[in-house]
């Protein structure tokens, strides 16, 4: 019980650092994850063409699903999301068990200053090691398209009770140039999840392959002035800890909005949120002010 008048000790709800344990959403590894999506900056729309696009058979052809957005606008949570629900999708119907290789925060310090060729080559030949773990055979290491070409065979060969899907969570990029790649690798068995900022994706809107493999771009946005309220409203806080008052957000989200620019992501909006809420409780406020949001920006708290 918290034992201070300020009420110190509570959770911030907008704390998105990872000092304060929170990573991007990943209900796959954690079920619970499930219930903090807020459906902001276009994300519900993105999650509902995936479910849509993969609802029918994941199996019969190699998947390339690209995650386009700002920095800061959820891709990451969302491609996690997705996996998930592939995962339970399998599952529930019996069809196949996904297996899900993430590379998302899993590649060494020096892996984003290396030549396109080379990340393609490395995530290949980790996708080779794992492969042993979850179907008891190994690929061989070698040129990326041999790799998942052997893969491929190796899934398809399974008896339909043991049918895996492998889902493989690309790095984050910043090159148009490296999905390029990935349009030639896909095969059936394959799940390719990558993520890349907007203005690198006019080259990932019309993927095509001699493969058959098929595209899924689903876009990430900055927010709209609606949605500051949608996120405040899905994270109350504990009892005793100060309130956001709806006219402040929604002064705060048409004042971005009118300031032209590229707008507001979610993660600088519970950055923001976070600092206020803060600030108002080390005044033991109970409600958040406007001076508490504007002090905030300063760092002063008196």
């Amino acid at each position: 019980m918290d034992a201070t008048p300020s009420g110190m000790n509570r959770r911030n709800p907008f704390d998105t650092s990872p000092e304060a344990g929170h990573l991007p959403l990943c209900p796959w590894r954690r079920a619970s994850h499930e219930g903090d999506y807020v459906a902001v900056d276009h994300s519900f729309q993105a999650y509902e063409q995936f479910t849509g696009a993969l609802s029918g058979d994941p199996f019969g052809t190699g998947w390339l699903c690209v995650f386009k957005g700002p920095s800061g606008s959820g891709k990451t949570a969302l491609m996690h999301r997705c996996a998930s629900w592939l995962r339970r999708m399998g599952e529930t119907s019996g069809a196949f068990q996904a297996e899900i290789i993430d590379f998302t925060d899993q590649v060494p310090p020096t892996f984003e200053a290396l030549p396109v060729e080379q990340r393609v080559e490395f995530v290949a030949r980790r996708v080779a090691l794992r492969v042993a773990e979850f179907l008891g055979r190994t690929v061989e290491s070698g040129p990326p398209d041999l790799v998942y070409a052997a893969l491929s065979d190796l899934l398809l060969a399974q008896d339909e009770e043991d049918r895996r899907l492998v889902l493989v969570l690309l790095p984050p990029s910043e090159l148009a140039s490296e999905l390029q790649h990935y349009r030639y690798l896909g095969r059936p068995g394959l799940v390719f999840m990558a993520e890349i900022c907007t203005d690198e994706t006019d080259a990932a809107d019309a993927l095509t392959s001699r493969y058959g493999l098929r595209t899924v771009p689903l876009e990430l946005r900055t927010l709209d002035p609606e949605d500051g309220w949608k996120l405040v409203r899905e994270r109350p806080p504990d009892e005793g800890s100060p309130k956001f008052p709806r006219p402040l957000v929604d002064a705060y989200m048409a004042a971005m909005a009118s300031r032209g620019g590229s707008g507001i992501s979610i993660k600088q909006l519970r950055s923001v949120l976070a600092g206020a809420f803060d600030v108002a409780r080390a005044r033991a406020h109970t409600t958040v002010s406007e001076e508490d949001l504007l002090d905030s920006y300063l760092g002063g708290v008196s």
